[in-house]
């Protein structure tokens, strides 16, 4: 009934009038954006009185300052999932959505409403972006996706591109214009919002069409710088390491680090800390510097403790490389779609109390090189207690054809092989 009476409504209004509705059967009827009727129930006073912590900046011409310090805000807030409200308790009925804002709280079903009313009170223009989990498929120009394949986020126009906020999307916290890989490259729709109505209908704004921005190889980085202190007496390494994340690493993993909700949607194997170290102790991890624009780079400073045996230190999955031969059981048979393209880098400084000699040098160094993908490891001398073990993998094309899947196999192969790889010791 309130659906048919909502057309109904709808119909009556002048051509001029653009309606704005809420979750909660509120009409607010503009004439432009700059000329509305509000409504001033609790909902709205509360909104208001959260909307005038954010002071219009006359400079701030495209609202960019205004949606980084509501990102900001946002991402300091406690976010409550719907799964963990309560409903069956009367006290869980009786806090409004913008009630909730007050107590620096978000609730997952609401943070569309938010959103939009707080631009609305704003005045603030933009596009409702619709995209498709790139992983289920990817929208067309002739039809749509399932709704419950589909994902909605904001579109900042800025010059001739478009800034994007992805509003704590199952309650990960994003920077500005930062997309998690499977929104990369995708085919998305823009809904225009906030924007005076056409006074005919041949005068609306046509949907528009885009491919969102996608990282490349280059930027998608992780480097693992670490010394590693080498007790022969007491059989004890104690490494320091300085982790640095760039792009889709710093998407994924930095949540890992900080202790805060991972993305549970893509593999396990993403979640792996630089102080995973087989047998490893006393792990520590610190966030030395953040950056909150592209490429986003996160790092941390940790330290751990690693026993070995006399002879020969033990690489067993001391690398956190994100394919292993275990995770293509069966034959590639189609094409194949890497997550994201990325440069994995380790630069390993050995230092031993005292003089060593490493006898499988051979065994350590190897290259591998062909347009999808690159490995090279070479571990050189530095002194008479110092060695230098640097690896470095990449992964650079996206799509890998399926009669090209023999690269990703022995890519595959070799990345195992430096992981399981012992460095043996003679005095």
């Amino acid at each position: 009934i309130y659906s048919l009476n909502k057309h109904f409504f709808n119909q009556t209004l002048l051509s001029t009038k653009y309606i704005y509705s809420t979750k909660y059967s509120w009409f607010i009827i503009p004439d432009s954006i700059f000329n509305k009727e509000r409504i001033y129930d609790k909902y709205g006073a509360n909104l208001r009185k959260f909307t005038f912590r954010f002071p219009d900046n006359p400079a701030d011409t495209n609202h960019l300052l205004f949606l980084n310090q509501l990102t900001d805000t946002f991402n300091f807030y406690k976010f409550l999932s719907s799964e963990n409200m309560h409903y069956a308790k009367d006290a869980q009925y009786s806090i409004t959505s913008s009630e909730r804002l007050l107590k620096q709280q978000l609730v997952e079903e609401f943070i569309g409403d938010i959103y939009s009313d707080v631009l609305f009170e704003k005045n603030v223009f933009y596009y409702k972006a619709n995209i498709q989990d790139r992983r289920l498929g990817m929208h067309t120009i002739a039809h749509r996706a399932h709704e419950s394949y589909e994902l909605e986020f904001i579109a900042i126009p800025v010059k001739k591109s478009f800034k994007y906020y992805l509003p704590r999307f199952n309650g990960l916290k994003y920077f500005p214009d930062e997309l998690p890989f499977y929104y990369e490259g995708a085919f998305c729709a823009l809904f225009p919002k906030n924007t005076k109505a056409a006074s005919k209908k041949e005068d609306v704004q046509n949907l528009k069409f885009i491919t969102t921005p996608i990282s490349t190889y280059n930027e998608n980085i992780r480097t693992e710088n670490a010394a590693f202190k080498i007790n022969i007496d007491s059989s004890i390494v104690h490494a320091t390491i300085k982790e640095n994340l760039n792009g889709q690493f710093s998407t994924l993993l930095r949540h890992y680090y900080n202790k805060d909700c991972i993305d549970s949607t893509v593999k396990v194997q993403y979640f792996k800390k630089c102080t995973d170290k087989p047998r490893s102790g006393n792990q520590f991890i610190k966030l030395s510097s953040q950056s909150k624009t592209f490429p986003f780079k996160a790092s941390y400073i940790c330290s751990e403790n690693i026993p070995i045996s006399k002879d020969k230190i033990d690489l067993s999955n001391w690398f956190s490389f994100l394919f292993t031969e275990n995770d293509f059981k069966n034959k590639i048979t189609q094409d194949y779609y890497l997550d994201f393209t990325y440069t994995d880098t380790y630069n390993f400084l050995l230092e031993f109390n005292k003089p060593v000699t490493i006898t499988n040098i051979e065994e350590l160094n190897s290259s591998l090189s062909n347009e999808y993908f690159e490995i090279s490891s070479i571990i050189s001398k530095q002194s008479e207690t110092k060695y230098l073990f640097a690896v470095i993998t990449k992964a650079k094309q996206y799509v890998l054809p399926q009669q090209k899947s023999t690269l990703l196999m022995e890519y595959v192969k070799q990345l195992d092989k430096l992981n399981s790889l012992n460095i043996k010791l003679s005095y």
